[in-house]
């Protein structure tokens, strides 16, 4: 009974993130740039002049996409709702710009899961891997803040939902926060660009 009513509550949470979602649990080519492009990027320029320098960004650039994940999907069952980081209030479960002691802790978890494995696969020093863990969990905390402040946020016309697609229900929906060209993959694209890049430049300074 209690392992039924467990997958109950994460079944009832997951329909609660992926309904303010505008494309859900689906993933498309734009969320796969999104998420992956800082990554590509320094493959490409890696390929064109190799370089210790473009694996640290490659591998930032990962942790921080693997950091904003598990933090969305396992902060998501949380029992205790998200708080704003624009209000420092408590707000709805899926909410952009709203953080969790379990999604901060898988956001932790998920960056350096990526550092870890990057020392297992890459031989990297002892230093690398702080700095890609560290890096990886700032490019989250940047999604979260350009969450909270930047990213588009609608009012449903029908059912009232505040959710981040331009349409809800079948009808359009009001823009109530945000700009409109900034969506959820603008967002994670944009943070991956501002850690990933910050990062490698320490890392050269400081080698």
């Amino acid at each position: 009974m209690q392992v039924q009513a467990c997958g109950q509550f994460k079944s009832h949470k997951k329909k609660e993130f992926e309904n303010k979602h505008a494309k859900g649990s689906r993933r498309d080519w734009q969320q796969v740039a999104a998420n992956g492009g800082i990554a590509a990027i320094a493959s490409i320029f890696n390929l064109l002049d190799p370089s210790q320098v473009w694996l640290i960004m490659f591998l930032i650039g990962l942790a921080a996409a693997n950091s904003d994940t598990w933090a969305s999907e396992i902060g998501s069952l949380s029992q205790k709702p998200p708080i704003s980081l624009k209000t420092w209030r408590t707000i709805e479960t899926g909410t952009s710009g709203a953080v969790s002691i379990l999604g901060t802790l898988a956001a932790l978890s998920g960056s350096f899961t990526v550092a870890l494995l990057s020392n297992m696969l890459f031989h990297i020093s002892t230093y690398e891997v702080l700095l890609i863990g560290v890096f990886g969990f700032a490019g989250n905390l940047i999604d979260s803040l350009l969450g909270a402040f930047f990213q588009a946020e609608y009012k449903c016309q029908v059912c009232s939902s505040n959710v981040e697609t331009a349409e809800h229900c079948g009808q359009p929906a009001s823009l109530v926060k945000g700009w409109h060209f900034a969506d959820n993959d603008f967002v994670n694209f944009f943070s991956g660009l501002a850690s990933a890049p910050v990062g490698m430049l320490l890392y050269i300074l400081l080698a």
